[in-house]
């Protein structure tokens, strides 16, 4: 069972998405992003986005593709994010 909902999301640049994480009690939710393409990509996470159980994002593009972590103390949970289209 996921804690974050929806697991996967495909979405076109300029619309509105919205990740719900079920982790208790406190969360916080993170972006890793990938430097690198290639047969070893390299990962850096994004600074905190979000401490609501909600995150929302207004208008997505291409720099918001990949996979968000909602965290709590040693749990976490994921959902990915593509998006296609220009």
């Amino acid at each position: 069972m996921y804690s974050v909902h929806p697991s996967k999301i495909r979405a076109e640049p300029g619309n509105r998405i919205e990740l719900q994480c079920n982790l208790k009690p406190s969360v916080k939710w993170y972006h890793k992003i990938t430097l690198q393409n290639t047969d070893h990509p390299l990962y850096k996470f994004s600074g905190i986005l979000s401490t609501e159980s909600k995150l929302k994002i207004d208008s997505i593009n291409k720099s918001h593709n990949g996979e968000y972590y909602c965290v709590s103390g040693n749990s976490y949970s994921l959902s990915k994010v593509y998006i296609y289209g220009e």
